[in-house]
């Protein structure tokens, strides 16, 4: 049974106030899954706190400003954030934490259910989450507001250490042009988790290539972004890329394998993305839908490392 929140004070975040009160509790709440995982946001958020006077011209650089805290004996003990996706509709919600023993006491509710409002006062039409598959307690929070798992992802992770000494060939492979955008395309439609592609209507857009990406094509500037295709009979049956848009952060792989032929495109795709990226050995991010299991053991044998296993959920208001 819930109990009322204890006496506090909900009220919108103050960069220029609270920055370092909610690293503290974001450290609490997420360090297992942020040090797994090898997410700076602590670290980012105590920096930008110790700039003082300048730390407000560093707040646009971090999403989670836009957000609520719940306040208890002139303390933060609870937040929430949101942001805002490409889409101006659209909008992520995060950062749903409450210190420990002032868990069980509607805290979490009424911060969720003010961020959710002033979404919707913001002109928000889809509001999207992620949270551990294992959390039922968040689940629950969620799916009474209408929120429902459109997607579950396995996040895997491959240590600079643990890059393979020797990586060889995979025939039929060949790079991405950028006049095949319309193959890629029908692709996605086919290989894209059907939950997935509902859940966000303008994700196709997120495959075509439009001029800036065919100029990088023709004048191979993007060397931070490899893509790889496979064809049979004219059409795209297989799609992978690595990109890795900042030395600082880890690169991301995505695989793409039409549902007919899913087994032995997963592996060679990820083998030839890794031999291309090679020089540039780093930490590698993939984030592989549930209803693509063939992709989760190809990386698996890879040795990659499973890190979490994320449902997403939105909320179409």
């Amino acid at each position: 049974m819930h109990h009322d929140p204890p006496p506090g004070n909900l009220r919108p975040f103050a960069v220029q106030t609270d920055l370092t009160e909610l690293a503290d509790l974001v450290q609490i709440a997420f360090g297992d899954e942020l040090r797994r995982t090898g997410n700076r946001m602590v670290d980012d958020m105590r920096q930008i706190a110790s700039l003082g006077p300048l730390m407000s011209l560093a707040a646009g650089a971090w999403p989670a400003y836009n957000g609520y805290v719940w306040v208890h004996d002139g303390h933060i003990v609870g937040n929430v954030s949101f942001a805002r996706e490409q889409s101006r509709d659209e909008w992520q919600l995060s950062n749903v934490a409450v210190y420990p023993e002032m868990r069980g006491r509607g805290i979490a509710s009424r911060l969720v259910d003010a961020a959710l409002a002033q979404m919707r006062a913001n002109g928000a039409r889809r509001i999207y989450l992620q949270v551990r598959h294992d959390n039922a307690v968040a689940h629950t929070l969620y799916t009474q507001r209408g929120f429902s798992v459109y997607d579950t992802i396995h996040e895997w992770g491959l240590r600079p250490s643990a890059w393979p000494l020797a990586i060889g060939g995979a025939p039929g492979l060949h790079p991405m042009r950028w006049w095949r955008s319309q193959s890629l395309v029908a692709l996605a439609r086919q290989a894209v988790a059907p939950g997935r592609l509902a859940a966000h209507p303008k994700l196709l857009a997120h495959y075509r290539r439009g001029f800036w990406q065919a100029l990088a094509s023709v004048f191979d500037i993007a060397e931070s972004n490899h893509e790889l295709a496979a064809t049979e009979s004219g059409r795209m049956i297989a799609w992978g890329r690595l990109r890795g848009p900042s030395p600082r952060l880890p690169a991301e792989m995505e695989l793409l394998v039409h549902p007919e032929h899913r087994g032995p495109w997963e592996a060679a795709l990820a083998t030839m993305l890794l031999a291309r990226h090679y020089p540039q050995r780093r930490q590698v991010r993939a984030h592989v839908s549930a209803t693509h299991p063939e992709a989760s053991q190809a990386l698996d044998h890879l040795g990659f490392e499973l890190l979490r296993v994320l449902d997403e959920m939105a909320l179409a208001l």
